[in-house]
């Protein structure tokens, strides 16, 4: 609900300037991009819990402060820019810290599941989110989606209150040590079952992920709707990504194929959503869209934290963070000058055309590697075999 009532208090203000839009939007990922793998350093170093603890109260302080600006007119750009940034500093070391949070609540055995139900639990909130966002914008203005949003943070602190430590699958803290940085861009570079996956979020997250700017520029540019009607655009869409969720939650483990298809389906959908002639095909075409671009991402999370070690964990899901939210200032200002230049369809349609390409290319690099590994078995076999016989 933040989310949509800052970008369209930006809008409103602004004249539908899409570059302000943009602009906003990268200054909350800027801090991900710059600073992501020191963030997850900080998620290996220390409890996670009390990270989070940390975090969420921020995140609390700073709701509130957008609607005391709000309210008293300040809503200056470069006041919402400061706020902007500082929540990007937060969520520098939130997002790391809650994501791989998710094993130490439930085990390795189970992450797959929890991975997917975190991710229904999160898009359930976009279905409700900026529909009551856009009811409430229309009625009394946007000043109160902040203040409720800042009520929100109170369940979470709640919530980590009440969890008993004494079960969760905590891993020991990672002893402060040069490299550490490095270390864990060696470990990824080192294994291309975390590499690939990083690289294909990384140009899917720069490029298509940018839903917040770019459904707020079809709603008003394309589709000419008010703000309850924008609203619903990413309710369509949090509907979809709930069955999504529900679908991988079911799944046992997680594989490359399918990381590409769904990367592939939900580019082809997205690139349908940007050629909609209107509002209502658009909304219906974001039910699919919404499913198979939550199911990319439950995927490629579950499968990252399967693969990395748990003394890993943190920075692998930093780099995560970096690949899908740091990429965000990059791309949010790439495809708002898109849309400033050629029109809001053709800022969605490069997102769509982005992940269909990362997931062909990624399909032959992963189809030729897989040859060249079972050509290696054979050789390998016969050398044994010669050997035996000899």
């Amino acid at each position: 609900m933040q989310n949509f009532a800052l970008g369209w208090l930006v809008l409103q203000t602004y004249k539908n300037n899409s570059l302000y839009l943009g602009i906003i939007t990268a200054c909350q990922f800027l801090p991900m991009l710059i600073f992501g793998s020191w963030g997850g350093l900080i998620a290996d170093r220390y409890k996670k819990r009390s990270l989070l603890f940390f975090t969420q109260t921020s995140f609390l302080i700073l709701a509130v402060l957008l609607g005391v600006l709000t309210v008293l007119k300040e809503d200056k750009l470069g006041y919402l820019i400061v706020v902007a940034f500082l929540i990007g500093i937060f969520n520098l070391f939130d997002v790391p810290a809650r994501q791989s949070f998710v094993q130490e609540m439930v085990g390795r055995t189970l992450i797959t599941n929890a991975v997917s139900l975190n991710s229904l639990i999160m898009n359930a909130a976009r279905i409700v989110g900026p529909g009551i966002g856009g009811v409430i914008v229309d009625a009394i203005g946007v000043a109160p989606c902040f203040f409720i949003n800042a009520a929100s943070f109170l369940a979470v602190i709640i919530a980590l209150l009440m969890m008993k430590v004494t079960e969760l699958y905590s891993t020991k803290p990672v002893k402060p040590e040069k490299g550490q940085i490095r270390a864990g861009f060696k470990y990824v570079l080192n294994k291309k079952e975390l590499l690939i996956p990083l690289l294909v979020m990384a140009v899917v997250g720069t490029l298509a992920y940018n839903f917040q700017v770019t459904l707020l520029l079809m709603a008003k540019m394309v589709f000419k709707s008010h703000a309850q009607q924008a609203g619903l655009l990413f309710g369509a869409m949090g509907i979809g990504a709930v069955l999504g969720a529900l679908l991988v939650a079911n799944l046992k483990a997680p594989t490359a194929k399918m990381l590409m298809f769904t990367c592939g389906a939900f580019g082809a959908l997205l690139l349908g959503v940007s050629l909609s002639p209107n509002f209502l095909i658009g909304a219906i075409l974001l039910i699919p869209t919404g499913a198979f671009s939550i199911a990319f991402i439950a995927v490629a999370n579950s499968s990252l934290q399967l693969q990395s070690d748990p003394q890993m964990r943190g920075r692998v899901m930093a780099l995560y963070a970096i690949a899908f939210l740091g990429s965000t200032p990059v791309g949010s200002l790439i495809v708002s000058a898109v849309a400033y230049w050629q029109g809001a369809r053709y800022s969605l349609g490069l997102g769509a055309v982005s992940a269909l390409l990362s997931a062909m290319v990624a399909f032959v690099i992963l189809r030729r590697r897989s040859k060249a590994v079972v050509t290696q078995n054979v050789d390998i076999e016969l050398n044994e075999l010669g050997e035996l016989n000899y």
